[in-house]
This record gives C-alpha cells, structure tokens and sequence, in this order.
C-alpha cells in the first residue's frame, strides 16, 4: 500500500493492529501505579482538591487553581476523589494553600493519598487511551494500516511519554490533545476536507490549552499550517490575481475561524472558571504566558548557574534534552524518514504525506523556537514534540525496511521485514525495561547512558524515595521514626509508616539549627537534584565525609542516600 491512498481494508490485519497497540499502551502503563509520588503532582493533588471542592459549592471562582489551567489533570483529580473520598466537598475545610495541612487533613479522616493518586492516574490513562485510539483510527487512514501501527507503538513505548503518562500530571494531557489535534486538521486540510476533522481539532486544541498553558502554541502553528494549505491551493489552481486568489482567502479564514470556535468550546465546555470569568481567561491566554518568560536561574548538574542565554548549550537545550531522554530506535528511524523524504523515496513520494510531514516540522518549530526563549524550562514541556518524532520515525523504518527489503529479498521482503520489526522493537523493549516503573531514569546509550547522564543532566522528581522509604519501613521500630526527607511531603510521607519532616532548604544549618533539627529526628534523606542544587550548603558542610547508612540506586544511578543521624552528630563531634 503506498502511503496516503486508500485500498481494501485488511480486517485481520486492523482487529491484531488494535490488539497490539492496546496491549503496548496498557500493559507498561496500569501496573505498580502507586510506585511513587512526582512532586509536581503532589501539588496537583490538593489542587484537585480544591476544585473538586469548589465544583461542590458551585464556587467557579476557585476552580481556577494557581493562574494556569490544569483543568485535565484536576478533573482525573476530581474523579479519584469521587471514587475514594466523595464526602470531600461536604467537611467545609475550605481552600488550602499548604500541602503539609491537606495532607494533615486527609490523614485525620484515614485517607491514603495513594489511593486517590492511584484512580486519578487511572482515569488519565483512561482519558489519553481514548484520544491516542480515535487518533489512530483517523491516522490509519492517511498513512495505512502498518505505518501507523508502527508510529504510534513508538509514541506508546517512548520512555519519556511512558513516564509523564503515567502520573497524574499536565504534560502527557497537553501533548496527547495537541498531537490528535494537529493530525486531525492534517486530515481535514490534506485527506478528504471532511468538517468533522476540523471540528475536532479545535476542540482537542482547546483541551490541550485546559491541559497547560503552553499548548496556546498549537494556535500559531495552526494558522501556519493554514496559511500553507492556503499557498498549495494557489499554486496548484495557477490563481494569482486579486479576484481568483479572495475566494481562497475566504476559504482559509473560515477554517480558521471554525477551528477558533470549536477551541474555544472546549474551554467553556470542560472549566466552570471560564464560563463565569471569561476575561480573566483571556488576560491568562494573554499576559500570564510571560511567567515563563520570566528571569529565574537555571541549574545544571554541575552546580552552575547558566545566564548566557546566546550560549549554543542554552539555545538547543531542549533538543539535547531530547537526545538524552530518547532512546536509538527511535533516532534511526527518523534518520531514515528524513533521507527517504528528501530523496523522496518509496512511499514518502506521496503528495498528501509530504503535506503531513511539512505541517508536523512546521508544529515542532514552531513549539521548540517559541519554548526556547524563556528561561524559564523544563525537559518535561518539549513531550509534545516526542509524539511527533516518534510518529514520523515509525514512518520512517517501514518506508526504510520497505525498500531495504524490496531490493535485496525480493519475494520474501514481508516476511523479513516483519522479522527486523520485531528484532527492533525487542531491543527498544529491553533498552528501556530497566528504567521500569518510573521510566524517568531511562538516558540515551547514544549519548553515554546512565554514567553520562548524571554529570549532565538534573535527575529525580521523587523516583526512589518510595524505595528510601521502604527501607526504612523495613526496621522493627519503623512507625516511630522521624524522617528528614528532601521532597518529604508526598514523594515520601506517601510511602513511609513513621513521621516525616520536610526538609527545610531555608535553615542556616548553623550549631542551633542542627541541635534543634537533630533533636527531632532519627534519619535524614537527601535526594538526587538537591545533591545538584547543592542546597542547603550548611547540611552539605555538616554531613561532608560521613557514609550514609543505605543507598538507593535506580539503573545504576544513584537517587537517594540514608544517613542515620547519630551517625551525623559523631562525626561532627
């Protein structure tokens, strides 16, 4: 089949492609759910209790949490509450502001926070299934059955999608929304001009911008895909005159406008907040964006700060991030994409794919220019991008091994093929399985692995405290512990039997400070990117040359060290 053109469906092939893809997307994903607790998603968590709350005293107001949307992800919040703790809304506690008194809160009444991470993580998996199906069903139809069986099992098995996928958090809703959305106007723009694509492309627009506020990026790249079908229409129909090119004009503005409204439907839809405050909506679409335009430091492995913004490190951060968190199946197969695209060879000659292909660089320029200027960043905002690389590399290895495979085996090129797919996918399975089930420590071997990794990169979000915690949840006396922990509200209360204190990075640490602290505690655990913040200094300088009791270690990188505080005070003494 070449790519781009309609033929007789293979029902064997369709119902075994759906069979596989919903065994990759699940079976990594709804094990050990209550593994460990990501920091951000710890705030997220109360956050969700807010709203939730809110929604019960039909308070619009307060379902708008912290200037940022997260509507997506407080919603899966709501639902694990509904599930868990449905008689939140009626206690009258209020807002909180604090995590360590909702956390308070939830204990008094014998809640386990886990138990509603755990089913808010299930609805978002859930939500993301449903939207990545629909977008294969739609995609299958472009590209063909086994082209797009292969590009969306990289997007399933991608170990940086696979990580934020499986928290309850903003990044993997805001990629998900944007990826279905941009395909969607690809179809309808490219594939058969059926409205319906359009529709739901703006709608998935506007849940990405309810997922986070960066996904307001996919509005220009719109207007520029837009602006490219418009250029392809011109062309193709020779009209270049005032009067010929207006009806074209019309054309593209209406599509625009359409794609507007049915954005905007999806944010009134799915956020109480902007159905009763609909300018302060805009003023956030409009003004707040500069929050991550805003002068913050940014911290490396080596405990520098980096200001030089025109640094070429600085400039492509965001694509040596993705470098590192990628793995090389995927970066073979986009090698591939890219010489069959330029060559125009096999099917990548097709006009309607080529369409495809210019209009997802055009989304990834877009998204990674306009992400690029802030200072303010994370590796986490560029997943979007993920999904798209991952897709075209799955274009990339069946056109690669179609031709490969056409040339030198002739009449048996479908039976290797399929052998190479599945010795590729072995591979990437048993490249990332090791990082299992956090899958954030997975690092490209390509760019030096593990070992490299932690010279370079800002490595933990709260993987490895849950196994701290189980260690020390291992000692007979363990409900009697004090427990000083760096991320010690969630990532570690979570998960430990005793009393835990969070880590004060304020604290001088001086003479007083540590009498006062130690006085209180049993053990203290330090944590993976607090070693790289270097923070606070004076606990640095108090537990310089002592041993920690244990280790945490995690596809061989380190992640949390144990240290008793006796330990401490006789090596101080």
């Amino acid at each position: 089949m070449e790519l781009g053109e309609k033929n007789k469906p293979n029902k064997f092939l369709e119902i075994s492609s759906l069979l596989i893809l919903i065994f990759a997307f699940f079976s990594p994903r709804i094990f050990h759910l209550r593994s460990f607790m990501d920091v951000d998603e710890t705030i997220w968590l109360m956050r969700s209790a807010n709203f939730y709350y809110a929604l019960g005293q039909k308070d619009t107001v307060h379902t708008n949490q912290r200037n940022t949307p997260g509507v997506i992800s407080m919603w899966a919040g709501t639902i694990g509450f509904l599930i868990e703790f449905p008689e939140y809304r009626g206690h009258g506690q209020g807002y909180f502001s604090k995590f360590s008194l909702f956390d308070d809160f939830l204990r008094e009444h014998h809640i386990d926070p886990l138990d509603i991470v755990e089913k808010a993580r299930m609805v978002l998996i859930a939500i993301l299934a449903v939207v990545l199906g629909f977008g294969y069903w739609f995609v299958r139809k472009m590209v063909g059955v086994v082209p797009a069986l292969i590009g969306f099992l990289l997007i399933f098995l991608d170990p940086w999608f696979l990580a934020l996928s499986r928290i309850n958090h903003l990044d993997a809703p805001q990629a998900v929304f944007q990826f279905v959305s941009i395909m969607a106007l690809c179809k309808y723009l490219f594939f058969g001009r059926r409205r319906s694509f359009l529709f739901i492309s703006g709608l998935m627009g506007g849940l990405a911008f309810l997922a986070r506020l960066p996904a307001l990026l996919t509005i220009p790249a719109i207007f520029l895909i837009a602006g490219f079908d418009f250029i392809l229409n011109v062309v193709r129909n020779g009209v270049y005159n005032r009067k010929s090119i207006f009806p074209w004009v019309m054309t593209t503005t209406r599509i625009l406008i359409v794609w507007l409204f049915f954005f905007i439907l999806a944010i009134l839809l799915f956020w109480p907040f902007a159905v009763t405050h609909p300018i302060q909506v805009f003023q956030l679409m409009i003004y707040h964006p500069e929050r991550f335009i805003a002068d913050e430091p940014v911290f490396s492995a080596s405990h520098q700060i980096s200001n030089d913004l025109l640094s070429f490190t600085w400039m492509f951060r965001y694509i040596n991030n993705f470098l590192w968190n990628t793995t090389p199946v995927i970066i073979a197969g986009m090698i591939m994409a890219l010489i069959a695209f330029l060559y125009k060879l096999g099917d990548l000659r097709s006009p309607k794919v080529r369409n495809l292909i210019y209009s997802i660089v055009v989304f990834s320029a877009v998204y990674t220019i306009a992400m690029t200027l802030p200072t303010k960043w994370s590796p986490r905002y560029y997943l979007p991008v993920h999904l798209f690389a991952d897709f075209i590399s799955g274009l990339g290895w069946v056109v690669g091994l179609k031709i490969i495979a056409e040339k030198w085996l002739k009449t048996r090129a479908q039976i290797a093929t399929s052998l190479i797919l599945f010795v590729v996918f072995s591979f990437h399975i048993i490249d990332i399985a090791p990082s299992y089930p956090y899958y954030f420590p997975y690092f490209n071997p390509l760019m030096g692995g593990s070992e490299r990794a932690v010279q370079s990169q800002f490595i933990g979000r709260g993987e490895g405290l849950d196994l701290a915690a189980a260690y020390l949840n291992s000692k007979p006396d363990s409900s009697d512990l004090n427990v000083m922990a760096w991320y010690g509200y969630g990532p570690f209360s979570f998960f430990f039997n005793g009393t835990t204190k969070h880590l004060p990075v304020a604290a001088t640490w001086d003479y007083i400070d540590t009498q006062r602290l130690f006085d209180e505690i049993d053990y203290l655990v330090t944590y993976s990117n607090q070693w790289a913040r270097h923070e606070p200094e004076g606990l640095f300088l108090l537990i310089e040359g002592i041993a920690p009791e244990h280790s945490i270690w995690i596809n061989e990188i380190e992640y949390a060290r144990i240290y008793k505080v006796s330990d401490i005070i006789e090596g101080n003494e």
